[in-house]
């Protein structure tokens, strides 16, 4: 799924969840109070479970063995989270698995940060650390663009801010109700409102246009909010900005009112077949202590395999609310594998052991290690400018050094003074020297001799180095095939 759906898709739902809680009173029971009380709970513990699930039986088109066992494993999904401990808004760490279909399970523990997500897989020997700012980025995940920097740097301190202005904007859902419940939390029986509510397909369009309707309507209320938002950030030099930010957003907020029909549509997933239902439970101080959710809905990108839809099931339990919590923070200290745009499964595949589940299940099952990669030549057997299209020179297939070796799991640095090119394999550590307009190649230190070296020397071409691409798969551990007939150049390593 694209990331511009995907942040429709989470827009949405965060949007949804709030609103289908959104009228003010239920059954005696104060529902806006109650989301912005849920704002006031700092610290706490408690348990978790998500499970998505393909429906239909399913039959891609694919005769790929890897591609199979893929989605065979992903047919049902089960993170399950145990020892939620959230010390602070900005600190909480859980142990739990993550359960695939067949049986197969891989425990983790996590941490998360201000900012960063850090994950210790069973069998890894360095945990993961995936830098939430970049990996979600607010801006191209709402559907509409937003003046975001001014946020400030603790999105928990905003959102208790916010959730007043949100929740008394909030339309109200068609089915909603309340009941009394008494549900064993951390086996302990809690006496607790019961608020369920649904929502359907055809209602989303009209629950969204009349939450940014009321939004309008309280012009207010808006440049209050966008008055607090602003003061977060330490740029405004003291002038209030508010009034000029409020005429930026308004034409927004109206263009998205009048066509969230048409962005809907275009995500495939609001339909008839989209059904949103969930309980909340909350106890006399309109604390949430116990949720569940279900999510049904249909993909064009899943039905095109075979399958009916979507269905995503959820609980979580929450206990010792504001009271003293410490989190099981994750020792970075003696090294961590950090997410960055260079990273490669590879880099995480090293970290794992060869005993481990999570390497079984990549490497044997997935064999995400297995490369194809193919190349088109052109009819004459040139280089076509600009692209990086092989050529033939001296009897030999030139392929790009950068493009192919980093599809075969490789690191490739480019020293400029010594117009050297460094290749190192990630998995093994061998390490390739190579130099320009020289057939002269270092392979972990040693030179060489004149017949393991490439019959033509590396050149640049358009920025770009090239070589000989039979020589180089070998060096790889990679082999070569030649289809006259399509003209293709197929690398491959097992």
């Amino acid at each position: 799924m694209k990331i511009k759906k995907m942040g429709m898709l989470c827009a949405m739902l965060s949007f949804l969840l709030l609103a289908l809680a959104g009228c003010q009173t239920v059954g005696g029971v104060d529902i806006t109070k109650a989301l912005v009380s849920g704002a006031d709970v700092k610290s706490s513990e408690g348990s978790a479970s998500v499970t998505l699930e393909l429906l239909g039986n399913g039959k891609p088109d694919s005769d790929n063995t890897a591609v199979l066992k893929y989605i065979e494993l992903l047919k049902k999904v089960t993170i399950n989270l145990k020892e939620i401990k959230t010390e602070s808004p900005e600190l909480l760490s859980a142990k739990g698995e993550i359960a695939l279909s067949g049986g197969v399970t891989i425990p983790l523990s996590l941490t998360v940060g201000k900012d960063k997500l850090t994950v210790l897989f069973d069998g890894a020997s360095k945990p993961y650390v995936l830098n939430l700012k970049e990996a979600l980025p607010l801006d191209k995940l709402l559907p509409v663009e937003l003046p975001l920097d001014s946020l400030g740097s603790n999105p928990s301190v905003m959102i208790s801010k916010l959730m007043p202005f949100i929740a008394k904007s909030l339309p109200e859902p068609s089915v909603i109700n309340v009941e009394k419940a008494t549900e064993t939390i951390n086996n302990e029986a809690v006496s607790l409102n019961k608020v369920h509510f649904e929502v359907k397909g055809k209602e989303v369009a009209g629950l969204i246009k009349q939450f940014i309707g009321n939004i309008l309507e309280d012009e207010a209320g808006l440049r209050e909010l966008v008055k607090m938002v602003m003061n977060q950030s330490s740029a405004q030099g003291g002038f209030d900005f508010s009034g000029i930010a409020v005429e930026f957003i308004k034409p927004m907020l109206q263009d998205l009112q009048a066509n969230i029909d048409t962005k809907l549509a275009e995500t495939g997933f609001v339909n008839d077949k989209f059904s949103l239902k969930s309980d909340l439970f909350l106890d006399s101080d309109l604390y949430q202590r116990k949720a569940n959710f279900e999510l049904s809905m249909s993909l064009p990108e899943l039905e095109k395999d075979g399958f009916t839809g979507l269905k995503v099931t959820g609980t979580m339990d929450k206990w010792n609310l504001n009271k003293p919590v410490t989190a099981d923070v994750i020792d970075v200290s003696k090294g961590a594998l950090e997410q960055t745009e260079d990273t490669k499964m590879a880099h995480f595949i090293k970290t794992l052991g060869e005993d481990s589940k999570l390497y079984g299940l990549l490497v044997k099952d997935l064999q995400v290690l297995k490369k194809e990669i193919v190349l088109q030549m052109s009819d004459d057997g040139k280089h076509v400018p600009d692209t990086l299209n092989p050529f033939i020179k001296e009897g030999n297939t030139m392929v790009p050094v950068r493009f192919v070796t980093e599809r075969l799991d490789a690191d490739v640095e480019w020293n400029n003074d010594t117009r050297e090119v460094t290749i190192t394999d990630i998995m093994t550590g061998k390490k390739v020297v190579l130099t320009i307009d020289s057939k002269s190649v270092q392979v972990n230190g040693q030179t060489l001799n004149e017949q393991q070296s490439p019959e033509v020397a590396p050149e640049i071409v358009e920025g770009s180095t090239y070589v000989p691409g039979a020589w180089l798969a070998r060096l790889f551990d990679a082999t070569t095939a030649w289809n006259n007939d399509t003209r293709q150049v197929t690398i491959k390593k097992d």
